[in-house]
């Protein structure tokens, strides 16, 4: 396993072995499985060779090149949210959101945007379905749970096993405070 110390994860994420994060933001509660790839180094295309001697010192270095008069600029980092599972041999690239409450298949190559609580597969991966109606899924994004603070997940657990009584119990509309 290797994460770039860059690499921001939130509380509670885990990650499983051989799993590559070169760069990114993790939210929290999320769930990675092994042999996943997230946020690897692109390379040009525009250029010659897509080799790094051409833009990198330490290539450059090696074949005696003294003068690099090209700079590259790496893509921005993904961005997963919280209570995001990602599964097995999964790739998410650089310039991607992953939604929160997202699923990534087994095997997917993630290489655009993911809506929250959206369901996704295949190379390139594409929408299956959402987890949970347009309605539930709003109230599940306003609630946030995965701020809450850890006594109050506890003492709520039972709550976490029926999504309807969930709501029921912490979406207020129109308020932003939660019981």
């Amino acid at each position: 396993m290797f994460i770039n110390k860059d690499v921001c994860i939130g509380d509670y994420s885990y990650v499983y072995e051989n799993t590559l994060i070169e760069s990114g933001n993790i939210g929290k509660f999320c769930s990675i499985a092994s042999n996943v790839s997230i946020g690897p180094d692109n390379h040009p295309i525009n250029l010659v060779s897509t080799h790094p001697f051409l833009y990198d010192k330490k290539w450059s270095r090696k074949i005696n090149i003294d003068t690099i008069n090209y700079e590259y600029k790496n893509d921005s980092p993904p961005i997963i949210g919280n209570d995001v599972w990602i599964g097995r041999n999964a790739i998410i690239l650089r310039n991607v959101t992953i939604g929160d409450g997202a699923i990534i298949g087994a095997g997917a190559v993630v290489t655009k945007d993911v809506e929250a609580f959206s369901i996704v597969g295949g190379v390139p991966a594409r929408h299956i379905k959402y987890r949970f109606p347009e309605e539930i899924r709003e109230k599940l994004l306003q609630i946030k749970w995965w701020d809450w603070p850890e006594e109050k997940i506890r003492e709520n657990i039972e709550l976490f096993y029926n999504v309807e009584k969930f709501i029921k119990k912490f979406y207020h509309s129109g308020e932003n405070e939660y019981v």
